[in-house]
């Protein structure tokens, strides 16, 4: 769980936003909003490990959900919640 200060346009539940560093492991951290607290803070589940994370990081509102690929190139495939292939297997590019 993370707790994050919006000075202002806070996102919505569900929005994901993205912390601009990345973590100990190089990757990028983000973060579903589970809950709107007061004055601009919301709470979130990080989708990755939150180690190398620090007290005032710039945090980006993608202000849209978590999103996956899908259709036909996406059968027998594997990915994380985040829609990162996880099976060694080629990046999807949008359409």
């Amino acid at each position: 769980m993370v707790d994050i200060y919006f000075a202002s346009n806070p996102p919505k539940v569900y929005d994901a936003v993205q912390v601009a560093t990345e973590n100990a492991a190089g990757k990028k951290i983000v973060i579903e909003v589970q809950q709107q607290l007061e004055d601009g803070i919301v709470r979130g589940i990080a989708m990755d490990s939150t180690d190398g994370l620090t007290r005032g990081a710039l945090v980006i509102n993608t202000a849209a959900p978590i999103s996956v690929p899908v259709g036909p190139k996406v059968l027998g495939r594997m990915f994380n919640v985040l829609g990162e292939p996880i099976d060694g297997g080629e990046d999807l590019k949008p359409l």
